[in-house]
């Protein structure tokens, strides 16, 4: 009987002690809670002030802003930003921070553990905010506790688009290299090579030259955008090298060659860009400003000119057998006989005006002999 009270007495005392256990579990279960949750605030608040400071950059600009501002936060030109530093640099930034949220950020983004911020640590501590990849071998990403994973979430793709970007470049400064060669070759101006396109052949050689001279001409790699479907009409484009495709829907409907324009009716009209245009092949394009296209062209294009154009585009009249470049040279031969011809006048009108000028003076010594 007394063996069966004490074994009662002992498991009430464990069971008590369990109790108590469970209770100091739920305690300090709620205490790291509320840690966790408070390091996550600091943190988030921390995130959002360096995303707000360091917003809209390119990858360049960011670099050298993110040194420009270590820079300015390290006051005592130690390399190295110290605590009182540190709370400084987040107040500039709007966030205010207590001792005890600066040892949570210290704790997350001091790599080193020597309780400051180096600036690979504050290079990376901003970058991994706006989820650009670190520069490759980043002591920070080694023991980031976000993992080098997220650190180089985005880096495949950064690389892709650099590739692409060089590869665009490329592209261009080849079309740009190519097409001043043909128009040195030909001592062709932009406006002598705009002058077989039906247009602008109306207009007089000096007019076409400060057109020419008034507009830009840009190159396309192919599958680049030259204009988007919404957009504001603000130029019209002609086409000197290569095709663009009209894409409606995302279907293609129509392709311009060289001697094409587009862009003249959202001007005329002043409406917004009912077509995307996309580069089918390295493109080469001349683009009339609004302000030029009303000084030159605007009230002074005859509609019949607009209707030829219109025509020529739905009776499909490109000879598709030529390549873009057999066009082009086509576009060129035209430009040089159009030129030969209007310099042959040139001479012809000099010459009758030097004839005309000298026949008095010839009459007058004539008339001199006989008396």
């Amino acid at each position: 009987m007394a063996m069966l009270e004490r074994r009662k007495s002992t498991e009430q005392l464990l069971l008590e002690r369990l109790d108590l256990l469970e209770f100091e579990l739920n305690d300090t279960f709620q205490i790291l809670g509320d840690t966790l949750s408070k390091a996550k605030s600091v943190l988030n608040s921390a995130g959002e002030s360096l995303a707000r400071w360091f917003a809209n950059l390119s990858a360049h600009e960011l670099n050298i802003s993110i040194e420009k501002a270590f820079r300015k936060f390290d006051e005592d030109h130690s390399g190295a930003l110290q605590r009182c530093e540190i709370q400084q640099a987040f107040a500039m930034m709007g966030k205010r921070f207590t001792d005890d949220e600066l040892d949570i950020v210290l704790k997350e983004y001091d790599a080193n553990g020597d309780g400051c911020i180096d600036l690979e640590e504050f290079s990376h501590m901003v970058k991994l905010q706006l989820k650009v990849p670190c520069i490759e071998g980043c002591s920070p990403c080694s023991v980031c506790t976000n993992n080098q994973e997220c650190c180089y979430a985005h880096a495949a793709e950064e690389e892709h688009k650099k590739n692409l970007e060089c590869s665009l470049e490329k592209q261009r400064k080849e079309l740009e290299s190519n097409l001043n060669a043909i128009m040195q070759e030909g001592a062709l101006s932009l406006g002598e090579l705009l002058a077989p396109i039906p247009i602008f052949s109306w207009l007089q050689a000096e007019e076409r030259e400060r057109l020419g001279n008034e507009s830009l001409l840009l190159h396309f790699a192919k599958g680049e955008e030259v204009v988007r479907a919404g957009e504001d009409s603000v130029s019209m484009f002609v086409v000197v090298q290569g095709e663009v495709a009209v894409v409606v829907g995302g279907n293609q409907v129509f392709s311009f060659f060289p001697g094409h324009f587009f862009g003249e009716t959202g001007l005329i009209k002043n409406e917004k860009r009912n077509a995307t245009i996309v580069a089918s092949s390295p493109s080469s394009c001349v683009e009339i400003s609004r302000e030029t296209f009303r000084k030159f062209l605007q009230g002074r294009l005859h509609t019949q000119h607009l209707h030829a154009e219109l025509k020529r585009r739905r009776e499909g009249k490109v000879d598709r057998s030529q390549t873009c470049e057999e066009q082009l040279q086509e576009l060129v031969k035209l430009a040089q006989q159009r030129k030969r011809i209007l310099e042959s006048n040139q001479i012809v009108r000099t010459k009758s005006s030097s004839s005309s000028s000298s026949s008095p003076s010839l009459s007058r010594s004539v008339h001199v002999a006989k008396s």
